[in-house]
């Protein structure tokens, strides 16, 4: 038998065994188109959510690399000056510097005054032109001259450029309003102006720090009316930070490796100030050092960098009376006496459950 004749035979018998067992055959190939669909499908699926994921993140935090967040308390707002120079420009391996922005986010409530609409839930937001920075399209929707609105509010409360909003939100204070030390009483202050414009996804208008499925409702307003209004002048609740263009790898801005977060951490560590925190510092006459806070009580995060030191409470208590002589008002402090420089020797002795007067209290 030839080399033809056997190809030619081999040919015959898979032509012959096709035919046979066409079902089974047809199954298989079946099968396999029907795999190859699903899997196909899936991936295309997959990456459209990836991609729509990817996407309402960018709408929610556009080009925000890290916050910088302050919890209950505030901060200066021209830390955020310091910090840009702390981290330094680009440098020849980037092409931009950092920016920070600072922001002071309190909670509120908007109301349609010609309608009559009102709503809660809102996030008053004071912000600067760096803020516009960090949003998608990387400016600001308009002019600032009112307030800006996002799409989800304007829709909630029938608003469009050139109506009239009022916010109203509460002042924050030095201390947490669940602080049994926190005034009772709210403190609300209103602010009454004109729509400018109503901001879009690309201008920012799903800004927000927490996830939802609810589009957040957001107002805001410039910076420096906020402070005003609400008694905090040159006060923010947290800073926005995006890295020098390039530089978000190992020996990016600021010098040293490490990614952003520690790099912010040791532009925070080299230009900090006590200020930036509320804390006051000052020499007593005594010649010791008094560090103290108008949040009454210092933070326990402090207490290290407080070496040797001996803490006071003061306090403002409502009455010191015995039999029928009384006093309101008074300014009490309790301390470890005999570790406080300077302290007189009345003081220094105390013990037990002695106490010791000044001279008008004891008149």
């Amino acid at each position: 038998m030839t080399a033809a004749a056997g190809q030619g035979g081999l040919r015959f018998l898979a032509w012959r065994s096709l035919r046979y067992h066409w079902r089974s055959h047809g199954a298989t190939a079946l099968g396999i188109a029907i795999a190859a669909a699903v899997l196909g499908g899936s991936l295309h699926i997959g990456s459209s959510v990836s991609h729509g994921l990817e996407q309402l993140a960018r709408a929610r935090i556009g080009n925000i690399d890290g916050i910088i967040a302050s919890g209950d308390r505030l901060y200066r707002a021209d830390l955020a000056d310091r910090l840009v120079g702390t981290l330094g420009g680009g440098s020849a391996g980037g092409s931009g510097p950092p920016q920070v922005a600072p922001v002071l986010l309190l909670p509120g409530v908007a109301a349609n005054p010609e309608q009559g609409g009102r709503t809660g839930g809102v996030q008053v937001l004071g912000v600067d032109s760096r803020f516009w920075g960090f949003a998608p399209a990387g400016q600001a929707p308009g002019a600032a001259d009112g307030v800006f609105i996002n799409r989800a509010l304007a829709g909630v409360l029938s608003l469009k450029p050139g109506d009239a909003v009022v916010v109203r939100v509460e002042k924050p204070g030095v201390l947490p309003r669940d602080a049994p030390q926190a005034e009772g009483t709210d403190d609300v202050v209103a602010l009454r102006l004109n729509v400018a414009a109503v901001v879009d996804d690309a201008h920012f208008g799903s800004f927000a720090l927490q996830s939802g499925q609810a589009p957040p409702l957001s107002v805001w307003v410039p910076l420096v009316l906020l402070q005003a209004k609400v008694g905090m002048k040159g006060a923010c609740s947290l800073f926005l930070v995006h890295a020098a263009t390039g530089q978000d790898g190992p020996g990016g801005a600021g010098g040293g490796g490490g990614g952003l977060g520690e790099r912010v951490d040791r532009a925070l560590r080299a230009c900090w100030r006590p200020a930036d925190a509320d804390i006051e510092v000052r020499e007593l006459p005594t010649g010791a050092i008094e560090v103290r806070s108008h949040r009454i009580f210092l933070d326990a995060a402090l207490a290290p960098a407080l070496r040797e030191a001996s803490g006071i409470l003061s306090y403002f208590v409502n009455d010191l009376g015995i039999d029928a002589h009384h006093t309101p008002y008074s300014l009490v402090a309790a301390g470890d006496w005999a570790r406080v420089p300077g302290a007189p020797p009345a003081l220094t002795a105390l013990a037990g459950d002695g106490i010791v007067l000044n001279q008008w209290c004891a008149d």
